[in-house]
């Protein structure tokens, strides 16, 4: 944890020393010693003419060596102009994504903390309790072994059934000295973690909240774990960067200057100028196309790395919930043989009080079956309580139930203890399902994604939580192959979660409600099934069939769940009209595998709906359930907020929710549809 504290403070610090591209000063100075070779030099000879002839003067031109000395100093301002500011802006806003995609790593190393904190929680109280039990029957040692001996001295047992009898208070000293073992390293880790000195023998039994974690849960949380969210942080960080790649390596700038010279012997003076620099490398095309490749390499190793911690995370959900449900049944069955082998230490306690004559081999025999069910039971409990953590360790709980569980204080102390200085980060959109942020049925959403870039469409949204994405047909063409269309709406799936915003698919053709339609469904969700949706929505009402197709609606939907859940790895949502959210089908729909049903109320009277939906929610706990609300001008004011300014329209429906964030299987409000709400804004 402190290793992941120190790299995420690396990485903020990074970010806020990335270089300015600003107006830089430079300055310099020299100093310069040097010699002519050749200076031109006058002087006169005087020539001494023989006696009597007079003399002569002559002026004589020579070249003799000069040395001299200059001084320049020099002060300026540079502008860049392009390639080094464009630069300079990219390492800052690398610099800024690597600190965010550290904050997920920070938030994985948390869950990694506390799954280690449950874990050692468990094994705390689990070893101590196998202590307590081998600490009872080995008590019963000493007098075992006097009365085996006496038997054994009366020639009344054999020696071998001696030993074996007196071996099982050997084995149970040995299993003491490793439950102490076990309890004081797990007690040694859970004081590491939270710096509590605890008791084991003072623990009250481990349950972990995950009653509600279902398949279906887990699934739809995949891309809101922080290890999803760092991965997917990286690829779309290289996604923005690929098109800019390959466009550097010509830098240029403007630069202004003064400079003053002084030259002993010589000349001094003042000079000022303007200079445009302009650097090319030789290799330029080489360079750019080396660059492309290495952005196009690396963007390919993020998408492979997300794609594969998807997969890894889905493998970790089903293999965790198979190993929780396989160790349940197995604690069930020992349960059972636990009970059975104290109603054994009984029966032979009676008949050992009535027939003085038996010996104690029996009783001992069945005290310790006893022990060794007991001691069985109790390690399928830790393991039990081990993949109970392992589920949690996805990053979902059962809040509701967490704070009154025994045995969680000691992750809620660890949880406060691990809390980032710098407090909670922002809502993310998939906390609890009261979250300000709605879901949005989104009909026609996917044209403008297809046309822009996914930032610009996000930024067009109003907060979001989910977008529930229709295709139609001709989408779906367009996507189930490779190419830019697929391309598109993979970059917006993704770039949607690294802003916190689930996506889903919303498939709305209610023929396929009928029997005949199955096999098209699944054969088109075959043809999508690889891209990164984080759920399959189907809005299928019963009113859109032709009047005589509507009884065959039940029973289609029924089985087209049942097919779906078990073809999709997509967890499964429905949306139901209230008259047709009976208790019969919502049971069938949980047995089916669906994950959520979105009762679509349409009503602006938040406390019959409030009152509706809580009595649902109650009837059928282990199913999530989630409300439609609808903004659509075309229904009356007592079904619609459509008719209200799009900002009082949020905050009304916001107050639907917190009425309703009481139930630990709300999932929270959508709404009716998101294209709608766009044309209503000013």
């Amino acid at each position: 944890m402190r290793l992941a504290e120190a790299e995420l403070d690396a990485a903020q610090a990074r970010a806020a020393a990335a270089p300015d591209d600003g107006i830089r000063l430079f300055g310099s100075a020299s100093l310069a010693h040097g010699r002519d070779a050749t200076r031109p030099e006058r002087y006169r000879i005087d020539n001494v003419l023989p006696e009597g002839a007079g003399s002569s003067r002559e002026q004589v031109l020579t070249a003799l060596p000069a040395s001299r000395q200059r001084v320049v100093g020099q002060v300026g301002i540079r502008l860049p102009l392009f390639g080094s500011r464009a630069a300079v802006h990219e390492a800052g806003k690398q610099a800024g994504s690597a600190a965010s995609a550290q904050r997920h790593r920070h938030k994985t190393a948390e869950l990694e903390v506390l799954k280690a904190l449950r874990y050692a929680y468990a094994e705390a109280y689990y070893a101590n309790m196998d202590l307590a039990r081998a600490r009872d029957y080995a008590a019963r040692g000493a007098d075992s072994r006097r009365s085996l001996d006496a038997r054994r001295a009366r020639r009344l047992m054999l020696a071998d059934e001696h030993s074996r009898l007196l071996s099982t208070f050997a084995e149970a000293g040995d299993d003491m000295a490793e439950a102490a073992a076990v309890a004081s390293s797990a007690v040694t880790t859970i004081k590491l973690i939270t710096g509590l000195d605890v008791d084991a023998a003072a623990l009250d039994a481990p349950v972990f909240p995950v009653q509600c974690l279902s398949a279906g849960r887990l699934r739809a949380a995949l891309d809101a774990h922080p290890d999803i969210a760092y991965h997917r942080a990286v690829a779309t960080e290289r996604r923005r960067a690929l098109p800019a790649s390959g466009t550097d390596g010509v830098e240029g700038g403007l630069s202004l200057s003064q400079s003053a010279l002084r030259e002993t012997g010589g000349r001094s003076g003042y000079s000022s100028a303007i200079a445009i620099d302009i650097s090319i490398p030789l290799e330029l095309k080489r360079l750019r196309s080396a660059r492309r490749a290495l952005a196009a390499a690396e963007l390919r190793q993020a998408e492979l790395a997300l794609e594969g911690r998807r997969n890894d995370y889905l493998g970790g959900v089903e293999n965790a919930l198979r190993t929780a449900g396989i160790a349940r049944q197995r604690l069930a069955t020992l349960l059972q043989r636990e009970a059975a082998e104290a109603e054994g230490v009984r029966i032979a306690e009676v008949r050992l009080a009535r027939a003085r004559q038996e010996g104690p081999e029996t009783l001992i025999q069945k005290h310790y079956a006893y022990y060794a069910a007991a001691r069985a039971a109790g390690r399928t409990r830790l393991a039990l309580a081990q993949r109970e953590a392992d589920l949690l360790g996805f990053g979902q709980d059962c809040g509701a139930t967490a704070a009154s569980a025994p045995g969680a204080a000691g992750a809620a102390s660890a949880a406060r203890a691990l809390r980032p200085a710098s407090g909670p980060g922002p809502d993310d959109g998939h906390g609890a399902a009261g979250s300000t942020k709605p879901g949005w049925y989104a009909w026609y959403l996917y044209d403008r994604i297809a046309a822009a870039a996914p930032e610009s469409v996000l930024a067009g949204l109003p907060p979001a939580r989910r977008i529930l994405l229709s295709l139609t047909r001709a989408d779906i063409e367009r996507i189930s192959s490779p190419g830019p269309g697929r391309q598109r709406l993979r970059a917006f799936i993704d770039a949607a979660g690294a802003a916190g915003i689930g996506v889903e698919l919303l498939l709305g053709d209610p023929s396929w409600a009928l029997q005949e339609r199955h096999a098209d469904l699944l054969a088109l969700l075959e043809r999508i099934g690889d891209l990164p949706f984080t759920g399959l929505h189907l809005d299928i009402e019963r009113s859109q069939l032709p009047t005589a197709q509507q009884s065959r609606w039940e029973a289609g939907i029924a089985a087209l769940t049942r097919q779906v859940s078990g073809a999709s790895r997509l967890p499964l949502a429905l949306s139901l009209h209230p008259r047709d959210a009976s208790d019969s089908l919502l049971r069938i729909l949980a047995a089916n595998g669906v994950d959520e049903v979105t009762v679509m109320y349409y009503s602006t009277r938040v406390p019959g709906v409030a009152a509706f939906m809580a009595r649902v929610m109650q009837a059928h706990p282990r199913l999530g359930i989630s409300l439609a609300q609808s903004v659509e001008r075309e229904l009356p004011d007592a079904e619609s907020y459509g008719r209200m300014r799009p900002d009082r329209a949020l905050t009304a429906m916001r107050e639907v929710g917190k009425a309703l964030e009481g139930e630990p299987n709300f999932r929270g409000v959508l709404v009716q549809s998101l294209d709608q709400f766009l044309e209503s804004q000013p």
